[in-house]
C-alpha cells in the first residue's frame, strides 16, 4: 500500500513541475523586456515563437476572454514540451474561454507545429466576431 501511494505522489510531482503563468485578454504582456511571474500575458505573447520563457512542463492559464488568432502574425503555438512535461494550455476553470479565428476563406483558428502541447477547455470558433456576439457567447465580458 505505501509503494502504490509513493508512487502515486511521486507521478503527481513531476506531473505538476512546471511553472504557472496566465493569459488576460486585457492588460497583458507582449514581450519578454518586462515579464516576471506575477504579470499577465496576451495570447499571442504565450504562442509566439520569440517567447522562450515558456518551458516544458509550465502551464499556461488562460483568463475568460476572446481571443482572435491569425496565423500571419505567428499565432501558432511553436514551444514544444516533451513526453514527461507538455507544455499545457488551459482555460482557467469556470471561465469562459473563447479562441476564433475570421480569416477569410477560412482556416482552423488553432494550429499547433510544436510537439507535447496540450489544450484543454477553449472554445474554438472559425467565423466573424459579430456571430459570436450576436450568439450572446461573448455577453459575459461586456
Amino acid at each position: 500500500m505505501f509503494r502504490k501511494v509513493f508512487f502515486l505522489l511521486l507521478i503527481a510531482s513531476v506531473a505538476f513541475s512546471g511553472t504557472s503563468r496566465h493569459v488576460k485578454a486585457s492588460g497583458g504582456v507582449a514581450s519578454g523586456a518586462a515579464l516576471n511571474l506575477g504579470t499577465a500575458w496576451t495570447w499571442q505573447w504565450a504562442i509566439s515563437s520569440s517567447n522562450t520563457t515558456l518551458q516544458p512542463g509550465d502551464t499556461v492559464w488562460t483568463h475568460a476572454g476572446m481571443y482572435m488568432v491569425d496565423k500571419d502574425n505567428g499565432d501558432i503555438p511553436s514551444r514544444s514540451g516533451n513526453a514527461s512535461f507538455p507544455i499545457i494550455y488551459r482555460a482557467m476553470p469556470g471561465e469562459h474561454v473563447i479562441l476564433y479565428s475570421n480569416r477569410t476563406p477560412p482556416w482552423a483558428p488553432l494550429q499547433v507545429v510544436a510537439d507535447y502541447n496540450w489544450f484543454w477547455g477553449f472554445d474554438v470558433y472559425q467565423t466573424d466576431v459579430t456571430v459570436l456576439k450576436e450568439a450572446e457567447l461573448y455577453r459575459d465580458w461586456e
